[in-house]
């Protein structure tokens, strides 16, 4: 398809690439948390800056804040303090975000 098609359909404007490309970050060992624009094209510290002055490490790698469960991922934060209410908001949207991540071994 040319470029300028891929943005629209018959029905109206789409989101081609999001929903047929993906970004690959293997297991999170190479990949900044809050530095890399890792999920949907921004970085989490844009999209997320109270969390982002509240977070302990500021330069962790996605491997080092996530681990494996039964049921998908887990996240362990390091809060200096902790929420205020809207701040508990934030961070339920980005857990939502969070909730489909897989990640690769060995990519």
């Amino acid at each position: 398809r040319d470029s300028v098609s891929i943005e629209s359909s018959p029905t109206g404007p789409t989101d081609w690439f999001k929903e047929h490309l993906t970004k690959v970050v293997g297991d999170g060992n190479n990949t900044g948390l809050w530095s890399i624009r890792w999920l949907d094209n921004f970085t989490l510290k844009e999209s997320f800056p109270c969390l982002f002055q509240i977070i302990d490490n500021k330069d962790a790698l996605i491997l080092q804040v996530c681990y494996s469960v039964e049921q998908g991922m887990g996240w362990s934060w390091n809060w200096r303090r902790p929420f205020f209410q809207w701040e508990q908001q934030s961070l339920e949207h980005l857990l939502s975000l969070l909730q489909w991540i897989q990640f690769c071994h060995n990519k």
